[in-house]
Formats: structure tokens, sequence, C-alpha cells
């Protein structure tokens, strides 16, 4: 509640507007929070997927004997940074 209160202090003093009641803050936060929560499970959904169909990608250019020239070229631009 200090923090709060000090928050309340330091908005007033340098930019002179109306101060957020704690709880819009703390509903704000939530849904932040539940944002974040989202879009971390659809990031690991995607990064999950990307993994799947690289290791697809390589087993067929195996199968076909085919040298992975995609992954060569991601080496040297990783070397290149």
């Amino acid at each position: 509640m200090e923090s709060y209160e000090a928050g309340v202090k330091y908005i007033k003093e340098h930019f002179g507007g109306t101060v957020p009641s704690l709880r819009e803050l703390k509903a704000d936060r939530d849904q932040h929070l539940q944002m974040k929560a989202a879009q971390a499970k659809t990031y690991q959904y995607f990064k999950d997927y990307q993994k799947e169909l690289s290791i697809a990608s390589s087993n067929v250019d195996s199968i076909l004997g085919k040298e992975r020239f995609r992954n060569q070229s991601k080496d040297t631009s990783r070397d290149l940074i």
C-alpha cells in the first residue's frame, strides 16, 4: 500500500493527472498477465511446431540423399553476426 501511495504522490507531482484506483491497476495487471500467459503458450506451440517441421524436413532430405543447404546458410549467417 505504501508503494501505491508513493506512486500516487509521484504521478500528482510530475504529471498532474488523475490517478487510477488500486482496483483498476490490479485489474489491468491481471489482464496483462493473462495476455502474457496466452502469448507464451502460443509461442511455445509454434516453437514446437517449427522443430517438428525441421525434423521432418531433415528426414526427407536424408531419405532423398540431399545435403542440408538451408542449415549450411544458417551456420554461415550465424558466424557473420
